[in-house]
């Protein structure tokens, strides 16, 4: 039985205010996605291409913006494995819900500015699966840095990434796991890590020191890149089964 059709879009892409665009959901409907352009999340919208594969690789031409209350899921974690995805430009979130980037390229910087309220089309099509709102960068590879700041979801990790800028991760609070897994990078630059509630890497999960080339700094720099974190989030925590 053939798989679904390539789908390319030959233009940028904006999901209006609480509309979604969903593939890779579930194993035989992944599709090979190409946006040539930006890709922008309105308010309250939802993107999700969930399943890693690289014969249905997804490409977005430009930059990835993730406005309020929106939420963009791109792969699902495995570990140490080859990039499926690519994004050509950097990935910006003013107060998103979730932003979930692994085993892609990015060729620009990332930020996440506030935000970590759920998104209810996701929570609907997923009838409530708990824990949807996190933050995750898991074996990426990024021309730029990783700023997270002011960050509110019930999660956040930055696991087995090469960054070719800084690191800044500072006055992030969870809501209820009461962990954060940074571990196991390469950070070209520096990394601030500061103001954190709870404190990096206090949980359970295994994993390296991260290898930073610049200056640490803040009072959390040693809990972000200098004891083992990393390995996997809490359990639970994957893009929720859609259906």
């Amino acid at each position: 039985m053939p798989g679904p059709a390539p789908v390319t879009v030959l233009s940028g892409v904006t999901l209006q205010r609480n509309s979604g665009l969903l593939t890779g959901i579930a194993k035989g409907i992944s599709a090979n996605v190409k946006i040539v352009g930006k890709l922008t999340l309105n308010p309250g919208a939802a993107f999700v291409a969930a399943l890693n594969n690289e014969k249905n690789p997804v490409n977005i031409l430009g930059q990835v913006t993730v406005q309020s209350g929106a939420l963009f899921y791109l792969g699902t974690e495995v570990p140490g494995a080859p990039p499926f995805a690519s994004i050509l430009g950097g990935v910006a979130g003013q107060d998103p819900s979730a932003i979930v980037i692994q085993n892609t390229v990015i060729g620009g910087p990332v930020s996440v500015s506030g935000g970590g309220a759920v998104n209810k089309i996701v929570e609907a099509l997923s009838h409530n699966s708990p824990d949807t709102n996190y933050t995750d960068f898991e074996d990426d590879q990024i021309k730029g840095g990783i700023t997270e700041v002011g960050y509110g979801g019930v999660w956040g990790g930055v696991i087995r990434t090469i960054m070719k800028g800084s690191l800044v991760f500072a006055f992030n609070h969870q809501t209820k796991i009461d962990e954060y897994d940074i571990g196991s990078n390469i950070i070209r630059g520096s990394a601030y890590c500061e103001g954190n509630k709870p404190a990096p890497n206090k949980g359970k999960s295994p994993g390296a020191p991260s290898i930073v080339h610049g200056p640490t700094f803040g009072n959390q720099a040693k809990t972000c890149t200098g004891v083992p974190g990393g390995g996997t989030g809490p359990p639970g925590l994957r893009p929720p089964k859609i259906g």
